[in-house]
């Protein structure tokens, strides 16, 4: 088992409304992190004090204090994980979400000897099955970050050494400039400052196969559902135009992140019209700008469900959802 030195690594638990969520990230995550010496903070921008009522409950029959922060509930998204990158004083720092937990005993190899033997700037644990890459540390970040990306857009998959982020907090027009191309991202903000601070220096990074726990899946409601394609398209590439040149091919990387996503899939281009921002309005106006052809070429779905009618749309959704069951059920058997 790894065990930290005192302020060298912290969990930094982002929330929203959902003590829930909380209450059994903790149950699983808060006795394996006290022995291993690693701090816990809740970084909160719930619109109540269920959370924060939790915690002090929680708190109080513990010796080992879990650190609560409140956040303005009206920081958006994109921006949420600057508060523990900017304000933490650990080493390294995993900013972490709610809905999902890993085995600690697991991550003592795959993740924390890394961390302790100072081998890495930046971890990412996987969102999707790269098996090949599992344990690989890279050395160029262009490589990296085509590999990296897709779970980089999740916000509880990455752990950061936190000096890396020092010009950020030292120098206030760096900051000021940072700010004006990533605070207002409402998806992926935080990614921009740290691959703009990530290619200041030569860097290694550690991509990391873990196994994933749900908590609660079925009750999960991602935060971009209703703004699909304002995050998936706008969002994103607005992201990457404003990223340094240092990153070779990095106008490939909305290609890659719908293809591993499937975002182009009827069960998405389904859930986009049903409770997303998805119409045919929004669909003119992507092909207009031409936004939609920087992110895929199969654009055929998404007009049919930009333009169908509900009506039909629904049987065909429940049609492919039935087909691609049966193809998982065939394929696992194999």
């Amino acid at each position: 088992m790894i065990v930290f030195d005192d302020s060298e690594f912290e969990i930094a638990l982002a929330t929203y409304n959902r003590p829930e969520y909380v209450k059994e990230w903790l149950s699983h995550c808060y006795e394996p992190a006290l022995k291993r010496n690693i701090a816990i903070s809740v970084y909160d921008s719930s619109t109540n004090e269920d959370t924060r009522n939790y915690i002090e409950l929680f708190n109080e029959s513990r010796s080992v204090k879990v650190n609560y922060v409140r956040i303005d509930s009206s920081t958006i998204i994109g921006y949420k994980p600057m508060y523990p990158i900017l304000q933490s004083s650990a080493k390294f720092l995993w900013v972490s979400g709610d809905s999902r937990y890993h085995d600690f005993d697991e991550l003592d190899e795959l993740l924390f000897s890394h961390i302790h033997n100072d081998e890495i700037d930046y971890a990412a644990l996987a969102i999707v099955n790269n098996r090949e890459n599992g344990g690989k540390i890279y050395t160029d970040r262009s490589e990296m970050i085509h590999d990296f990306f897709v779970s980089g857009t999740c916000i509880g998959l990455s752990v950061y050494r936190l000096s890396m982020f020092e010009r950020l907090k030292a120098d206030p027009s760096y900051k000021a400039e940072m700010d004006k191309h990533f605070k207002d991202n409402y998806a992926f903000g935080w990614l921009g400052y740290f691959y703009h601070v990530y290619a200041l220096k030569d860097y290694k990074a550690l991509f990391v196969n873990a196994k994933v726990n749900e908590i609660l899946p079925g009750k999960k409601v991602q935060s971009w559902a209703r703004w699909f394609y304002r995050c998936w398209v706008d969002d994103l590439l607005e992201l990457i135009d404003n990223l340094p040149e240092e990153y070779e091919n990095k106008n490939n990387i909305p290609f890659e992140v719908w293809k591993v996503l499937f975002l182009d899939s009827v069960r998405y281009c389904y859930r986009a019209r049903k409770k997303g921002d998805l119409d045919s309005e929004k669909y003119e106006e992507l092909i207009r700008n031409g936004k939609l052809r920087r992110v895929t070429r199969k654009t055929g779905k998404i007009r049919l469900f930009a333009k169908g009618p509900m009506f039909f749309l629904k049987p065909v959704y429940y049609v492919n959802m039935f087909l691609v069951s049966i193809y998982d059920t065939i394929t696992r058997r194999k």
